[in-house]
């Protein structure tokens, strides 16, 4: 991939990450290989944990970040691309790349995957929730185990400033939608249910948030 076809903080990415140069397809399917391959480590040790474990016990796994693996010629994280930055709730293990949240418990139904969005936010309030106790602080987070009538309304923001990223960079997901903001006034529009860029506008005159 050139790097000239790519946005300005790509290209950052992909130099400071020494990810440039032209990969085989040899090369980007044995990076994968490898990945998957620690995935499904991870996928047996949890599998020994929950078979030694008191079964009232409520164990979370999960992770501030995937990684992405020469999508976007880019490997690592420090991405909003969907390899380093969406999370799925699930009572098994996803293979697949994107940020883990598994949730395991008495009050989790085995083998139920949650399609809604969600966020790292939410574990507070889950954990809250099965203690029986509340705060008195308002939470940016829904706990995962009551039934929120807004979810599929719901939007998630996230934002990033540090390395691998030449400029600020917001994110914010809302149903089947994905909206990037850089400072650099760059800017990604993704649709999931199509899977491609519905926009890709250097010079958009959208306010930023």
């Amino acid at each position: 991939m050139a790097l000239e076809i790519l946005s300005s903080v790509d290209q950052y990415a992909v130099l400071t990450k020494n990810c440039s140069g032209n990969w085989t397809e040899n090369e980007i399917r044995e990076i994968r290989t490898y990945y998957f391959a620690m995935l499904a480590e991870v996928d047996n040790m949890l599998g020994e944990l929950f078979r030694v474990v008191p079964k009232d016990t409520v164990i979370f796994f999960t992770s501030d970040h995937g990684d992405l693996a020469m999508e976007h010629q880019q490997y690592y994280k420090m991405s909003f691309y969907e390899g380093s930055s969406r999370c799925e709730i699930s009572s098994e293990w996803i293979n697949r790349l994107r940020v883990p949240l598994i949730a395991s418990g008495p009050v989790f139904k085995s083998n139920q995957k949650d399609a809604s969005i969600r966020s790292l936010l939410d574990i507070y309030p889950t954990l809250l929730s099965l203690a029986n106790t509340t705060t008195d602080h308002e939470l940016d987070g829904l706990s995962l185990i009551e039934k929120a009538d807004n979810l599929k309304n719901r939007a998630v923001l996230a934002q990033y400033h540090a390395e691998h990223m030449n400029a600020s960079g917001y994110m914010i997901v809302q149903r089947d939608f994905k909206f990037i903001y850089y400072r650099t006034r760059f800017r990604n529009y993704f649709s999931y249910e199509k899977t491609h860029f519905l926009r890709r506008d250097k010079q958009s005159k959208i306010p930023a948030f």
